[in-house]
């Protein structure tokens, strides 16, 4: 029996943990302004080493860098505001890289993108490749 109860006072406050946990980083990952991690701050800091992390560019795609782009929450904003443009064609984000992809109709300007993408809030400028 005291085995038993041993087991249960140390499972209870471990599982207390994981469930705090739980809910520590679902309220985390949707607060609009979100924290971020300084150590991957520090490998991405520089373009190059962005850009290495990259995968190839589709035919057709315009790759945009945005600042501020840090967790699905701001994805589902940036790609939403994205949508409302009805030459965009298909959207690709990478929370990692703080990169988006749009593929749109030919003849759309850069700067339509940009300004959308300001238009919800977030800072976006053109990778060269």
């Amino acid at each position: 029996m005291k085995t038993i109860t041993i087991k249960k006072i140390l499972i209870a406050p471990f599982l207390g943990m994981l469930v705090s946990g739980l809910f520590l980083s679902s309220a985390t990952e949707s607060r609009a302004e979100c924290a971020e991690d300084p150590a991957k701050l520090e490998a991405a800091k520089s373009d190059a080493a962005v850009q290495e992390q990259l995968p190839p560019l589709a035919p057709g795609a315009t790759r945009l860098k945005v600042a501020k782009l840090r967790c699905s929450s701001c994805q589902t904003k940036i790609e939403a505001a994205l949508r409302t443009l009805p030459e965009v064609q298909t959207i690709t984000t990478d929370l990692r890289t703080r990169t988006i992809d749009v593929t749109t109709a030919k003849g759309v300007e850069t700067s339509l993108l940009v300004n959308t993408i300001k238009s919800a809030g977030y800072e976006a400028t053109p990778v060269s490749l």
